[in-house]
């Protein structure tokens, strides 16, 4: 009868643990959502493709007015909507992309609040620790707080809305700020609660765990793959894009504002992505207009290829400047022009010296603006994985079980954009963002958050499993060793719909139409689509690039002036 009892309550426990264990059932299969998703988007794209998520989305059960949005539905999940508003954007409905980011970004602000600890909350924090991962409002990663502004951004500007795209900007600019002051904050806490359940184990007397051993295998298990670490560890930071502030110079481009409002995020945009060529010449323009020297000179000398993008009144400055004698080799020129008294010699030599030493960069339509901008999207970013570490738990004398997201980098086939007016190639795409890139980073600059949030989890269910054996036996083992393998499941969701790398390419034509050649790593032409072109105005296109196919859409603007 005593075994009897035993088994019942073990079934109890089991239940119990079943029902927890199902509440993040969502959160393991947004993954085969979102693959399903993308295999549809690489064979024919549309609005049947995304249906599913919609489903996911909005309440169908709400009556919907003509002209008027879907009611976004009260249990819909964070992650699917920036998985929409991805999609959206993609497939040219910029209005109901802006739509479902929006609520989005009003969640995870609400849940940021919801979340600040104060010193009566670090008891609440430890407990709250061993919930089950994925239950729950999505936790976004740093990179996608700041690039859902610059989606909205990309969004408002498609529409012809300006101004609103500038507010984007400004909103991007604010959650850079706050994640900086936030990151070491974090840390602090994830430190102070790690402490407070290794004192809860001291409490309770039991044997303490080998944390180097953990500490260690830890480390290996989550290090960054050496393909592109040296990559990662070179960008700036986990959260910032060069796009955010490429599409601010834009806009104050487009709207003729001073030039040194554009120079500010332009040098932003060049800082966080030195290579992109385009970004370089646009930068090296804003400088001419400036009279910046000094500028125009530090850009060529890290960018020499856009010698080749320039006009040839621009190209003859570009030379100026990069001949131009150092202070040290001036003055005997201006000795030797001084022995020339009176001499019609002297006057060409003082001449020549002071064009040498600072050359003038000329004016007019040398600084004048591309005409078309494009952006392509390509392939996908990360996916998560769940990375399990088993470990000997002499707390409670069982195998303990450390749970924790990892990313899994997700190849492209297409590599590059070539851009031709028909007859000729007269562009090609570069990098300008790298969302896996700034994936990886941010989630090794929170590793150490992540190490004391996962140990601090393996202390609470270790004293759980303690007491469980205490009070049950054999039956209590069993069941905190089942309730420890269900509830420490990392939460493997991620806004996959984003593209793996963003690539910027401008030029001034005068075609009506450009040809995009898309190629892959071995530079083979894998397929090609064509853009129609309004020469006198500004052309914005967003090219969303698959392995197999592509969506393009663009916008047009006159100077000062929105079109529709």
């Amino acid at each position: 009868m005593t075994g009897l009892k035993g088994w019942w309550k073990l079934f109890l426990i089991l239940l119990m643990v079943g029902g927890l264990g199902a509440c993040s059932q969502a959160a393991r299969t947004h993954d085969k959502d979102m693959t399903e998703t993308r295999q549809l988007l690489q064979t024919g794209g549309g609005a049947a493709t995304i249906a599913p998520i919609e489903e996911k989305v909005y309440d169908k059960s709400k009556p919907v007015s003509a002209g008027a949005m879907p009611q976004i539905s009260e249990g819909a999940e964070s992650i699917h909507l920036l998985e929409l508003g991805a999609l959206y954007n993609y497939l040219g409905e910029y209005k109901k992309s802006n739509y479902v980011l929006e609520k989005a970004y009003t969640r995870y602000v609400k849940e940021e609040e919801k979340a600040v600890v104060s010193a009566s909350q670090v008891g609440r924090e430890v407990v709250k620790s061993t919930v089950a991962a994925g239950v729950g409002e999505y936790t976004m990663s740093n990179y996608e707080k700041v690039f859902i502004h610059t989606l909205m951004a990309f969004n408002y500007l498609m529409l012809g809305q300006k101004e609103d795209a500038r507010v984007e900007i400004r909103r991007a600019d604010e959650v850079q700020k706050k994640i900086k002051e936030e990151l070491d904050k974090k840390e602090a806490e994830a430190k102070k609660n790690l402490q407070t359940a290794e004192d809860e184990a001291t409490k309770q007397k039991k044997s303490p765990l080998d944390l180097t051993k953990i500490k260690s295998e830890f480390d290996k298990q989550t290090d960054i793959p050496s393909a592109i670490k040296g990559d990662i560890l070179r960008i700036r930071n986990g959260y910032q894009n060069a796009m955010t502030y490429l599409l601010s110079a834009l806009v104050y481009d487009m709207n003729s504002d001073a030039p040194d409002d554009i120079r500010i995020d332009l040098e932003k945009a060049y800082d966080l992505s030195p290579v992109n060529d385009y970004v370089a010449k646009q930068l090296y323009l804003t400088y001419q207009k400036l009279n910046s020297q000094d500028g125009m000179t530090r850009v060529l000398q890290a960018n020499p290829n856009i010698k080749t993008m320039m006009p040839d009144t621009l190209m003859a400055s570009a030379a100026a400047s990069e001949e131009q004698p150092k202070s040290d080799e001036v003055k005997p020129n201006i000795k030797k022009s001084k022995k020339k008294k009176g001499s019609k010699k002297k006057k060409e030599a003082e001449e020549d010296t002071a064009e040498s030493v600072a050359p003038v960069p000329p004016k007019g339509p040398a600084g004048k603006s591309n005409n078309v901008h494009i952006f392509v999207q390509i392939g996908n970013a990360p996916m998560k994985e769940r990375l399990d570490l088993r470990l000997p738990n002499p707390i409670s004398a069982t195998m303990a079980k450390i749970s924790l997201p990892v990313y899994k980098s997700e190849p492209a086939r297409i590599a590059q954009v070539k851009i031709s007016n028909g007859t000729n190639i007269i562009s090609n795409t570069q990098p300008l963002s790298n969302i896996e890139l700034l994936a990886y980073r941010d989630f090794n600059d929170k590793l150490p958050i992540v190490y004391a949030q996962c140990v601090s989890r393996l202390i609470v269910q270790s004293i759980k499993d303690y007491i469980l054996t205490d009070k049950l036996g054999f039956y209590g083992a069993i069941a905190g060793s089942v309730m420890n393998e269900l509830l420490e499941n990392a939460d493997v969701r991620a806004w996959t719909s984003l593209p793996k790398t963003i690539d910027y390419s401008s030029l001034t034509t005068t075609a009506t139409d450009l040809d995009l050649s898309f190629l892959d790593n071995t530079g083979a032409v894998v397929y090609s689509q064509k853009v129609v072109i309004q020469p006198d105005k500004v052309n914005i296109v967003n090219v969303r690039a698959y392995d197999q196919r592509c969506d393009v859409y663009n916008t047009a603007f006159a100077m000062n002036k929105e079109v529709k």
